[in-house]
């Protein structure tokens, strides 16, 4: 019986995956502007997944800010 239940116990935990990744990427602010029609304010460019985690700089962050907020 323990072979039977593991491919059930699998695909459930996959379901309950896959309705947790849609449920938080349709609560983003980028879904929500476009179920609204806006469009978000302009700014560094993101990569696949991870965003701007790399944009962010360690030293002397208030200096990078500040430049961002001229630029865009």
């Amino acid at each position: 019986m323990d072979n039977i239940e593991a491919p059930y116990v699998f695909a459930g935990a996959l379901a309950i995956a896959a309705s947790v990744y849609v449920y938080l990427s349709s609560r983003t602010n980028e879904a929500k502007a476009k179920h609204l029609g806006a469009r978000l304010a302009p700014g560094p460019k993101r990569m696949f997944l991870i965003g701007n985690l790399f944009d962010f700089p360690k030293n002397r962050w208030y200096e990078t800010f500040t430049s961002w907020g001229k630029q865009y």
